[in-house]
C-alpha cells in the first residue's frame, strides 16, 4: 500500500500544473492605486508604480530591495487551500515568468531583526535559503510534508530561536506563500493583470475605469482568474 500511495503521490506531482497566477498587494494613495517601493531609505515609501501603469505595460517593477538581497518582486501563491495575501487589497496577475524562488512564508520571518522598522540593518539569518525552493515541484513537496500551517510556524520559530534569534510575532500576517522574481536585465516583470481584490471603494472604483473585474472575495477572485486566464491561454 505504502509503495502504491508513493506512486500516486509522484504521479500527481507530475501531472499538477505550474503556477501562472500570482497576488500582489496594492496601497491606497489619495485618489491612486499604487505599489511602493520596499528598502532601505531614502527611497522606501515613494511610489515605485501605479496600477495604471500596470494595466497600461503589462509589466511590474521589481520593488523590493531589503534585507541585503538583491532587488526582486515579492507576490503571494494563491491557490484554493492558500487564499493569504500580505494585504488585504491586491491585484491577481498572470505570468509566464518562471519565478527565482518559492517560500512557505513571508521572508521577513527569516531575518534577524524581525520586523520592517528596521531595514537598514536587518539581513537574513544564515540557513535561511533552507526554507526555499527553486522550482514549483520541490515546493510542493516540502509543502505536503507539513500538517497545517501552525507546523510552518512552528518550525520557523524553531528555526530562529536555535540560532539565538527571538520567536517571531504577529506570525499569522505572514503566512502567505511568497514567490520571488529578480531583477534581470533591467527588465520588468511580465504581468497580465486579470482583476483586483479587497474591500477598498478606492480600488473597486479605479478597476471598473481600467476595465478590470473587481472582487471583495479573495476566493472567488481567483476562481474567476484561473477561468479567465486558461480562456485567455486557448484564444
Amino acid at each position: 500500500m505504502g509503495r502504491l500511495i508513493n506512486i500516486l503521490s509522484r504521479l500527481q506531482d507530475a501531472l499538477m500544473p505550474e503556477p501562472t497566477i500570482y497576488a500582489k498587494s496594492l496601497q491606497i494613495d489619495g485618489d491612486s492605486i499604487v505599489i511602493k517601493k520596499s528598502g532601505i531609505m531614502p527611497e522606501r515609501g515613494e511610489i515605485s508604480q501605479t496600477l495604471d501603469q500596470i494595466v497600461k505595460t503589462e509589466q511590474i517593477i521589481p520593488n523590493c530591495t531589503c534585507f541585503g538581497s538583491r532587488q526582486r518582486l515579492c507576490v503571494s501563491l494563491i491557490a484554493y487551500d492558500a487564499l493569504d495575501t500580505y494585504r488585504k487589497n491586491g491585484l491577481i496577475f498572470s505570468s509566464r515568468q518562471t519565478p527565482d524562488y518559492f517560500s512557505p512564508v513571508d521572508l521577513i520571518m527569516l531575518t534577524k531583526q524581525g520586523h520592517r522598522k528596521e531595514y537598514e540593518f536587518n539581513h537574513f539569518i544564515e540557513g535561511y535559503e533552507d526554507f526555499l525552493s527553486k522550482n514549483w515541484k520541490d515546493f510542493i513537496k516540502r509543502m505536503r510534508t507539513y500538517d497545517g500551517r501552525e507546523e510552518i510556524i512552528n518550525e520557523v520559530n524553531q528555526f530562529r530561536e536555535d540560532r539565538g534569534y527571538d520567536r517571531f510575532l504577529n506570525e499569522h500576517k505572514y503566512l502567505h506563500n511568497e514567490v520571488g522574481f529578480y531583477l534581470r536585465d533591467s527588465q520588468d516583470v511580465q504581468a497580465r493583470p486579470l482583476c483586483t481584490f479587497g474591500p477598498s471603494d478606492t480600488l473597486k472604483i479605479r478597476s471598473e475605469r481600467l476595465g478590470l473585474p473587481h472582487f471583495e472575495d479573495t476566493g472567488v477572485a481567483y476562481q474567476w482568474s484561473l477561468f479567465k486566464d486558461r480562456a485567455l491561454r486557448q484564444a
